[in-house]
């Protein structure tokens, strides 16, 4: 008796003519339920989690409502080095901007919740734009940054609504860990609940504004984190190109166009890789070399028809060597971030989109200081600042009417004289 020993390149090859053995008894079957399969992946999804080929996850954040933990949130972050993903509303943002500013500058990716926290399932198409076009808005007055991801309130979605926010230029993420702390259960239970359930490219949800989440995190970080997990932005967890979304909402990577073109060119064998991959976990598939389980068998048995089969039987070696390279390929999203304590010119960092816009045409999105300039708008920032006035100040002493104060604003003018004048009448 002696032992063949299989390097990760030809495993794969292994594993799939194995497969093709000892599947073959289900072919039967197999037509009927693909084509329901097949019926299933054309329903347009959020992305709930991402097929990875490493151990990243996302760590999210949902802010709408209060801000008793953000100091909290943000030290236990740093100190655990873990940048996280905050979807906050217009109105959060309006409440509390300086939370947006640190939370920003500490390299956490700021994202869009809606603006006023509605329903969005059966809302009107028009009213979904302008509520998320107003949150849009008011993260990128604050950042500088327009957001690209969104999460809805509630977590309900259709079909509509899913069409419209990718229309407007986002991803639609949802999640597929959930931590229930709304629900407030003890810091323990979080602690549980996520550590058992997290898997490589898993998106776990959080909100912030609750003690047990500020309780129970750190343990979640460390333990994760000994796991072998990697925290990245949800930004940079997704894929952006060259993917499909499966029946269960996760996020795969599509092969085809990386594949060598013979391969490729094979829809039979591409389909069955993609069934392999949509079913199993790398795990899973690199396991096969050592024989099959009855439970790898059945989750494949109904979803490979004849074809496939034969198409993964006749693999070579290089074939399989070119699969594998495809399956552990990543495509990661490069985000720029401002560097910790140092101060962030918000305004320069701000960069160019072109979104669709609901009339399906190209929507040229130009930076707001520019903007400013373009329109003839009075530099506010500037001149408040060599006035030695505070915005908020302003806002909280009920000045009557700013905005034509700046209009009407002559050259040299002092800003305090003009406000002084505009109190007396």
């Amino acid at each position: 008796m002696f032992v063949v020993t299989l390097s990760r390149k030809r495993a794969l090859r292994a594993a799939l003519v194995i497969l093709a053995v000892f599947i073959g008894v289900a072919v039967g079957i197999a037509a009927v339920l693909t084509s329901i399969n097949t019926q299933a992946a054309e329903t347009r999804l959020p992305i709930y989690s991402v097929e990875r080929p490493d151990n990243k996850i996302s760590l999210t954040f949902d802010c709408a409502w209060g801000n008793s933990n953000t100091d909290e949130l943000l030290e236990i972050l740093a100190e655990h080095g873990v940048f996280a993903t905050f979807f906050v509303t217009g109105e959060f943002v309006d409440k509390f901007p300086d939370d947006i500013r640190r939370i920003f500058a500490a390299g956490h990716e700021i994202a869009n919740h809606s603006d006023s926290h509605p329903h969005i399932k059966g809302m009107n198409i028009n009213s979904l734009i302008d509520d998320t076009r107003e949150a849009e808005r008011k993260i990128t007055m604050v950042t500088g940054v327009r957001p690209t991801l969104y999460r809805s309130p509630y977590g309900e979605y259709d079909a509509n609504s899913i069409k419209t926010i990718e229309g407007l230029g986002y991803k639609f993420i949802q999640w597929s860990v959930d931590s229930i702390d709304w629900q407030e259960p003890d810091p323990a239970t979080i602690v549980r609940r996520i550590t058992d359930k997290t898997v490589p490219g898993s998106i776990l949800l959080f909100h912030n504004d609750l003690e047990n989440t500020t309780q129970a995190l750190p343990e979640v970080l460390t333990r994760l984190r000994q796991a072998g997990f990697e925290f990245v932005r949800a930004g940079e967890l997704i894929y952006y190109e060259d993917y499909f979304i499966d029946h269960a909402g996760k996020q795969i990577r599509d092969v085809r166009t990386i594949l060598p073109p013979d391969i490729s060119a094979d829809n039979a064998l591409v389909e069955a890789i993609e069934i392999v991959r949509a079913r199993l976990t790398l795990d899973e598939i690199m396991s096969l070399q050592d024989g099959i389980s009855p439970s790898i068998v059945a989750k494949l048995t109904p979803h490979l028809s004849s074809g496939q089969l034969r198409a993964l039987s006749e693999l070579t070696a290089t074939d399989a060597e070119a699969i594998m390279a495809a399956i552990t390929a990543t495509n990661d999203h490069e985000y720029e971030i401002p560097e910790n304590n140092e101060e962030f010119d918000y305004y320069e960092h701000f960069q160019n989109f072109d979104h669709e816009n609901k009339d399906g045409g190209q929507e040229e999105i130009t930076p707001i200081n520019e903007q400013a300039e373009n329109d003839n708008i009075p530099d506010l920032h500037g001149l408040l600042e060599e006035n030695g006035l505070e915005l908020n100040e302003l806002l909280e002493e009920g000045v009557p009417d700013l905005n034509g104060l700046l209009e009407n604003m002559p050259p040299g003018a002092d800003l305090n004289e003009l406000l002084a004048e505009d109190e007396k009448s």
